[in-house]
């Protein structure tokens, strides 16, 4: 019987750039691909909680404090999270001070601010809590503020006039230029109800 001997792969040690723990990566490997990192959570950096603060910048007048990192289009900080997904900046911080988010709730600011991340600026609502905040403080656009109005608050009064004056439902919609059942929703002020005579 003749002994084998087995070969192993000669391996080079290397030290993480994010942790600093010691690691051995094949020594093939590092002429095709450099590697300093011990795992793939290192190479993503450090965890979402230590980038959060790189990220913010000195607190407002007002309390609020901004975030200096990307936004999205809406003006709401992003972040990577520590699976690499885009997460939002003020519900990081909402997280890192009051714990996990329950499914279901909204991160809603009560400054108003998007790029806000002041914890104490954020409480948890359903989206019908943020909808009430939003019509409660006047930022919601009614009516003729609204881009997608096809009518202006005049038409609205002109429809529910001439609706008492008899006038039928269709033919006011082919006036308008809108749906019989948008008419409808004006005479029953389900819609435009914010309108008065």
């Amino acid at each position: 019987m003749s002994g084998s001997s087995t070969k192993t792969a000669p391996r080079v040690s290397r030290v993480c750039k994010t942790c600093g723990k010691e690691f051995t990566v094949l020594a093939s490997r590092l002429n095709w691909k450099p590697t300093n990192f011990c795992s793939r959570s290192c190479l993503r950096g450090p965890l979402v909680a230590e980038r959060f603060f790189d990220n913010i910048g000195k607190k407002t007048i007002g309390g609020c404090i901004p975030w200096t990192g990307g936004r999205n289009r809406d003006g709401y900080g992003i972040i990577r999270n520590d699976d690499g997904k885009r997460v939002l900046g003020h519900r990081v911080a909402y997280e890192i001070m009051h714990g996990p988010i329950p499914d279901g709730l909204r991160c809603c600011h009560k400054c108003d601010h998007p790029w806000c991340v002041n914890p104490s600026h954020i409480f948890l609502g359903t989206d019908a809590d943020n909808a009430s905040d939003k019509a409660a403080k006047g930022r919601q656009c009614l009516g003729e503020k609204n881009t997608r109005a096809k009518i202006k608050e005049e038409d609205v009064r002109s429809i529910r006039k001439q609706s008492r004056a008899g006038v039928a439902s269709k033919e006011l919609a082919r006036q308008f230029g809108i749906g019989v059942s948008t008419v409808m929703r004006i005479i029953s002020r389900k819609y435009w109800k914010h309108v008065t005579e």
